[in-house]
């Protein structure tokens, strides 16, 4: 999406809450006529979408840039979230972890204090990133997928946080949570810190924590009575295991998606139980489905 396509869909769509960048296939769509949201999907490794900062009231903006060297100024990002600080709730924003990236700047901005929704997806997570994230009080849905630059930094952060009279202090509205790093199976004391940032989460309805060690999970797992949709991976799934995920999670629950690599036993991709259904991936690395 250059210049010239941003000047022409600003011209004729001006009034858009959701614009979308992203930089995968070759494919444009729209939706007809009374357009609310517009994704434009392009081949290519650069941010192209020069003046993309013209666009006034949105409410969601998607940038999945592969790169950082393109037409546009990664500045960009920054004035996008600065000139929509008043309505823009949700932000997605994604790279590729072996080109070099900095949402450092983008973090800046006031806006993040007022985002409801963020998801940063297979991109570099620094330390200013999340010290911004934590301050973002308003978030009800958090996505975290890629690499910290800082992991025992980050550890700290997340260890940061209190429950006073019942509230904690670091993200008190989170209602959903994925947490799926990249190349941080042997950081333990992080994801101990992640689980102890999530215990007492009664709002807490869906969770997704990657490669985090099972035990942690299951540690946790009591505490999260509303939790309805659950991602976990069990290294070696053998029925005890399986017995003490069912034991562990709400009556209520709807949905678990559970990831495995080694089972003592043959077992179904799927398994519908009386008030919910288990997708069982067998894989060496995590797959959401």
């Amino acid at each position: 999406m250059r210049m010239e396509m941003v000047q022409t869909v600003l011209q004729s769509h001006k009034h858009l809450h959701g614009l979308g960048l992203m930089y995968v296939i070759t494919f444009t769509a729209t939706a007809p006529c009374q357009l609310n949201l517009f994704f434009c999907i392009r081949s290519g490794w650069h941010f192209d979408a020069v003046g993309v900062s013209a666009f006034r009231n949105l409410q969601k903006f998607t940038l999945r840039a592969e790169d950082d060297d393109g037409f546009a100024d990664m500045g960009e990002v920054r004035t996008v979230l600065d000139k929509n600080e008043h309505t823009l709730t949700h932000l997605i924003l994604g790279a590729y972890l072996a080109r070099h990236h900095s949402w450092d700047s983008a973090f800046q901005s006031v806006t993040i204090k007022n985002l409801t929704h963020l998801d940063l997806v297979d991109t570099r997570i620094s330390h200013i990133v999340l010290a911004r994230i934590a301050h973002a009080h308003n978030l009800q849905s958090l996505t975290l997928h890629g690499v910290f630059e800082e992991p025992k930094s980050a550890a700290v952060v997340f260890a940061s946080d209190h429950v006073i009279d019942g509230v904690h202090t670091f993200l008190p509205h989170l209602v959903a949570f994925r947490f799926v790093l990249v190349g941080h199976d042997d950081e333990y004391a992080l994801y101990h810190s992640v689980t102890q940032f999530l215990r007492q989460r009664k709002a807490l309805r869906r969770l997704d924590l990657g490669s985090c060690p099972w035990e942690l999970v299951l540690g946790l797992l009591p505490d999260l009575s509303c939790l309805r949709v659950l991602g976990v991976r069990i290294t070696n799934l053998g029925q005890t295991a399986l017995d003490a995920l069912v034991d562990a999670i709400p009556e209520q629950m709807l949905a678990i998606n559970l990831s495995t690599v080694i089972s003592d036993k043959a077992l179904v991709c799927c398994c519908f139980l009386p008030t919910f259904f288990i997708i069982i991936v067998f894989t060496k690395k995590y797959i959401i489905l």
